[in-house]
């Protein structure tokens, strides 16, 4: 899988549904600089990455802000073979 060349997911499994997501790199990349932000509170980062990667934040947080991190279960729908890390939360 090439993340530069290859189409990125446009859903999350949240809760057994899939949940669109915004995968542009620039939404990445405003992502990114807000969780490298030290003026930034912990709770004011998952904020901003459920707002920009969302289009409308799932009610299971928890659970989208796990799909966004390195951490086990997938959140990929079945078609799709990889996922969209995100570090630093």
């Amino acid at each position: 899988m090439n993340y530069l060349l290859d189409k990125l997911p446009h859903a999350v499994l949240i809760d057994g549904k899939a949940v669109p997501i915004h995968t542009d790199f620039r939404v990445c990349l405003r992502v990114v600089q807000a969780l490298e932000d030290e003026r930034l509170m912990e709770h004011e980062k998952l904020t901003v990455l459920l707002t920009l990667l969302y289009p409308e934040p799932p009610k299971n947080t928890a659970l989208a802000i796990e799909c966004q991190q390195d951490t086990p279960g997938s959140c990929l729908q079945p078609e799709q073979g990889f996922k969209l890390y995100l570090y630093g939360v």
